[in-house]
């Protein structure tokens, strides 16, 4: 397996998608994309995650999958700390 860093750490998503946003951004347009996957116990809750895209990655309501690049970043405030993670749509997917 090759050795993950800060650019190739990726994992699959698939589920359905529940919502999509378009953000404008000064380099064009961007899709954040919600998906929930389903529970793994029948009164489990689901995974959900926001995915971002250049383009859309199907219609509300469908069944989706895409390869995403994982990114992440601490913040500080005070004492605590909060971990935030984007995912992005992977190159050539």
């Amino acid at each position: 397996m090759e050795k993950l860093n800060g650019t190739n750490l990726c994992a699959p998503v698939q589920g359905k998608l529940l919502n999509i946003e378009k953000i404008s951004t000064k380099n064009g347009p961007l899709f954040k994309h919600i998906i929930v996957a389903p529970a793994k116990e029948e009164y489990g809750y689901p995974n959900t995650v926001a995915v971002i895209h250049s383009d859309t990655l199907g219609s509300v309501g469908e069944i989706v999958s895409a390869l995403v690049a994982v990114r992440g970043r601490v913040n500080r405030k005070g004492d605590a700390r909060y971990y935030n993670h984007e995912l992005w749509v992977s190159k050539g997917e």
